[in-house]
């Protein structure tokens, strides 16, 4: 049986906390009882019964109740973890007292649990009810209430912060402002927390000032900080305003890291500037030794670029790529031994330690092929095949320029003439990379070492053409075919388009200028001489060809002023001399 309900005199201005539905003659309204799927409206019953299946059942005195969801569930998840049993047993030792203080006679406790269920509420019940309101709030939900959204609000400020605090895994030695967008939604979390605790209904006047006296300092804080918000997003505009405003906070890094965005930008002076004064203030950072390194690398200034890329090694002697780089720069000085063992020891370094592994790997196998490609050039091929073996066995599974290494290798092979060996690895390179232009220009390369599959080697040549129309490499190796099997005029139009899609390429431009005066186009030809004087004015060799070209036109007064210019820049060359000769000047030794 269903208690009577309460009288509307016996209202009180509550709302639900769950769903914050205001009551409605001590009954909850028809909109709260669907939400909670409570088809019981009387408030004493509910209360009497606060931890049966209605989920509905703490009701607070307070007008302003925000409905915290997460702390909610938590609730509702630890009263399902109570034992029901535990909970009825409650409810009847409660109804029992009640009954008994309000009898006054000295009733067996031995009364059962429906019997006192069942029983109609009695008028001190109803009046003690009214009497005290508070009764209807109990304190061990309202305390876990508030647990729960403490627990929430110093999980979101602790737990994202973790991986910042370089306990686990290096991050750095300053952190980053991203790193703080959760955790800061924990502390608005407690800060609003703390507010709306501080907000509650106050009666007394001093109170009430204290509370507008809070509302207007919390409203002068909150412009204050929006401002600074606005403030902040200029900031964010690009790479170069970011870093530029930072310098203040942490000059080091910020100077480091805008020198590297203004030499993306082309801009190396201002780049130069910035990433020495990042020295200045924290010599020992290997990141802004090796990008200063890159800066002079860049500018051909290899002398400086190899002190950037010592110190560098210096203070951060796992660094792969500051070992790759500074051999780069040893070979351009000419100074192969000492580059050969900087190679060497970039491709034994481990590791442990590093913050990338992928790009550590990569710079290690890039060690590697420069040292073969050093002794490739210098005609060690079998020192470089063993190199190029050693670094196919070293091969990370993670490598994704496993064709290049095949290439190179069947490169050496084909200098070695073992041609079915340059066959199997280029082929392997192919197979790798089916869309690769390089692949199919070296496997046609060695298909045409042997004439009898010429036809097949064509094949390939035309494939490279069609994958890449534009590039210049795959008509010129095409040329060069044609020109081995004497099919020398499509070979100029070839050559000619190789020029001319690499302009600044000048072995590609005198190429096609030979071609051309070998079939005498001796007025094509002259151009693309005088283009290549044009790249290379200081080149004796290039004035040479451009005076030979002249003289067979016939202008021997023009061809002798570019013989004179090539002698000037190469003095006693037989060649020169010879043609001069030819002329009838004769040059005074």
């Amino acid at each position: 049986l269903q208690p009577e309900a309460l009288p509307p005199s016996a209202h009180l201005p509550c709302h639900c906390h769950d769903c914050k539905q205001e009551l409605s003659s001590a009954h909850h309204t028809a909109t709260c009882r669907a939400l909670n799927n409570n088809n019981n409206n009387n408030v004493q019953w509910l209360h009497a019964n606060a931890f049966s299946d209605c989920c509905c059942h703490q009701l607070f005195q307070s007008s302003s109740g925000a409905p915290h969801l997460l702390a909610v569930a938590l609730r509702k998840a630890l009263m399902a973890v109570v034992p029901r049993s535990s909970r009825s047993s409650s409810r009847c030792s409660s109804s029992t007292t009640a009954s008994n203080n309000s009898s006054g006679s000295n009733t067996s406790s031995s009364s059962n649990c429906s019997s006192a269920s069942a029983t109609q509420v009695t008028d001190q019940q109803r009046a003690r009810l009214t009497a005290s309101p508070t009764a209807l709030t109990p304190r061990a939900a309202q305390h876990t209430n508030n647990a729960c959204i403490l627990l929430m609000a110093l999980s979101f400020l602790m737990l994202p912060f973790i991986p910042a605090t370089n306990l686990f895994f290096y991050v750095g030695f300053v952190v980053a402002e991203r790193l703080l967008y959760l955790p800061s939604v924990g502390y608005c979390l407690l800060a609003g927390y703390g507010i709306s605790k501080l907000m509650e209904r106050v009666r007394s006047p001093a109170a009430r000032k204290r509370k507008m006296a809070l509302i207007l300092g919390l409203s002068l804080l909150l412009s204050v900080l929006g401002a600074r918000t606005v403030q902040r997003n200029y900031d964010w505009y690009d790479e170069e305003s970011l870093f530029r405003s930072a310098v203040q906070v942490n000059p080091p890094k910020a100077l480091g890291n805008l020198g590297s965005v203004l030499s993306s930008q082309g801009r190396y002076e201002e780049a130069q500037e910035a990433l020495i004064e990042a020295i200045k203030h924290r010599p020992n950072m290997a990141d802004v030794h090796f990008n200063l390194g890159i800066l002079y690398q860049n500018q051909q200034n290899h002398k400086a670029a190899v002190e950037c890329f010592r110190k560098a090694i210096q203070f951060r002697p796992n660094l792969a790529v500051a070992f790759l780089n500074l051999g780069a720069s040893l070979i351009a000085l000419g100074r192969c031994r000492e580059a050969a063992q900087i190679l060497k020891e970039g491709t034994q370094l481990h590791g442990t330690g590093v913050r990338d592994r992928t790009a550590h790997d990569n710079a290690r196998i890039s060690s590697y092929l420069q040292l073969g490609a050093l002794y490739a050039e210098q005609g060690k091929l079998q020192r470089a095949l063993a190199v190029y073996r050693e670094a196919l066995h070293a091969l990370p599974s993670t490598y994704y320029q496993r064709d290049i290494l095949y290439n190179r290798i069947g490169d050496v092979f084909g200098r070695l003439q073992q041609w079915n060996e340059a066959e199997r690895y280029h082929y392997a390179a192919l197979q790798l990379q089916p869309n690769q232009v390089a692949a199919h220009l070296s496997y046609g390369i060695t298909l045409a070492r042997n004439s009898s599959r010429a036809a097949e080697a064509e094949v390939w040549f035309k494939r490279a053409l069609q994958l890449a129309p534009q590039q210049s490499s795959a008509h010129h190796y095409y040329a060069e075919f044609l020109t081995s099997q004497s099919r020398s005029e499509e070979a100029i139009f070839y050559r000619i388009r190789a020029a001319e899609l690499a302009p600044d390429d000048y072995a590609l431009v005198v190429a096609a200028a030979t071609a051309l005066r070998l079939s005498e186009r001796k007025a094509e030809a002259e151009s693309w001489y005088r283009k290549a004087v044009a790249m290379r004015p200081n080149d004796a060799h290039a004035h040479t060809n451009l005076g030979a070209i002249l003289h067979l036109l016939g202008r021997t007064k023009h061809a002798a002023h570019s013989y004179q210019e090539a002698l000037r820049l190469q003095p006693g060359d037989p060649t020169t001399l010879g043609n001069l000769a030819k002329l009838g000047i004769i040059e005074p030794k």
